[in-house]
């Protein structure tokens, strides 16, 4: 009985849910829309926001920059870009190879008056900026905001409710309050995100009409214009977050562009989207967002990742390395169960085809030879897999 309601529960979410993003997407032009996932990662995301992460030398994903970009394109994205944490490498790496894409990454941020740590996806800096930027969130959000609307650099918010809460107690309703009046841009559809979680986020920016805007202002005494040049308009995105190679496009951001066709002959599709982030011509996200299957998938992923290519950090840097005692003793763990497992080539063999599948690679009868008999009977599921996934669209899996 318990399961049938939670079931009933998940169905009645997402149809609220994706009612909203059809009436956000209704009566639109089409002829007049670029389609960007505004939230990805590839290889060059190696400064996890996490310590364990750090400590164990992880990065967050091991996708290739092409193979992300390609996943963009097939998955139906029409102008793209690359949010690794902290860093923007694989975006110049591309532009200075003459590929149209738009500079981005997901900074770091900390709300130094609560403790907690936000991530805020940030667009059209560059590469002499990338210094200030991470070192300005790490100090501070509001100094990190002051100085991106001083340049005109757009943000938005990812995530809203994931924080790093350092202090692990709970976080007041202030702290989200402040968070209206610090953003103007919200990632309301993340594909890595359950669907009561998005629809919260989405309700709860749509009670903030003027009136209630004006009222935190002056509680908080922090002035609506500080930060934002619509304060009292909220611009809703999406983006995959994908880090496993295969979701990349399939969520995203719909962006309004007047005259579309037009301005392309005389402007990259980069330009186009920075401005109507800029100018705030963003119409509505698309695309599905994450289940249980979906986050067990990334898990399994980014565990067979983690396998193959992780190495021991040494027991005198997990020593000398910033952490508690606790997070060192995790990552001395992890890394030695990790490296267990690789030392089993079957097993490895295994995993790896398993990855390779969700990349729509089939497993040959050359690799089947590599992989354990005790594992065999599971290649035709795992073969399966792959059919689907290059057969489907990924948002379907």
């Amino acid at each position: 009985m318990k399961n049938r309601n939670e079931t009933l529960f998940f169905k009645q979410v997402k149809t609220a849910f994706e009612h909203k993003i059809r009436t956000m997407q209704s009566n639109l032009n089409t002829n007049n829309l670029l389609k960007i996932d505004l939230h990805c990662h590839d290889l060059n995301s190696d400064e996890p926001s996490i310590n364990l992460g750090r400590l164990l030398g992880a990065r967050e994903t091991w996708v290739e920059t092409d193979r992300l970009i390609a996943t963009q394109k097939k998955n139906g994205a029409t102008a793209h870009t690359i949010t690794n944490h902290n860093n923007a490498r694989s975006c110049f790496e591309l532009q200075d190879k003459g590929v149209d894409i738009l500079a981005g990454a997901e900074f770091d941020c900390m709300m130094d008056d609560y403790n907690i740590g936000l991530h805020v996806l940030t667009f059209g800096f560059e590469p002499s900026q990338v210094t200030t930027l991470a070192k300005l969130g790490k100090q501070s959000v509001y100094r990190f905001l002051d100085y991106a609307k001083e340049h005109n650099i757009p943000t938005v918010l990812a995530h809203p409710l994931y924080v790093y809460n350092k202090t692990k107690k709970e976080l007041p309703i202030e702290a989200w309050e402040k968070m209206t009046l610090m953003f103007e841009r919200f990632e309301v559809l993340n594909g890595q995100r359950d669907y009561w979680q998005n629809k919260m986020v989405m309700d709860w920016l749509q009670t903030m009409t003027p009136e209630k805007i004006h009222s935190i202002s002056k509680q908080h005494n922090l002035s609506p214009t500080r930060f934002c040049k619509w304060p009292y308009k909220k611009f809703f995105c999406g983006g995959s977050d994908d880090h496993m190679g295969f979701l990349a496009g399939c969520t995203g951001t719909l962006v309004q562009v007047p005259d579309l066709q037009n301005k392309l002959t005389y402007k990259s599709k980069s330009q186009l989207v920075l401005e109507a982030l800029r100018l705030g011509q963003i119409v509505a996200p698309y695309g599905n967002c994450g289940d249980p299957r979906k986050m067990g998938t990334a898990f399994i992923s980014y565990f067979c990742q983690l396998v193959k290519h992780i190495d021991d950090p040494g027991l005198i840097r997990l020593l000398l390395h910033s952490g508690s005692s606790s997070e060192k003793l995790q990552a001395f763990i992890i890394t030695n169960g990790l490296l267990e497992i690789r030392r089993h080539k079957y097993t490895t063999a295994f995993l790896e085809a398993f990855h390779d599948s969700m990349q729509g690679e089939k497993i040959s009868w050359m690799k089947t030879l590599k992989i354990s008999k005790t594992y065999r009977p599971l290649v035709k599921e795992i073969n399966q897999i792959a059919d689907i996934i290059t057969r489907e669209k990924p948002e379907h899996i």
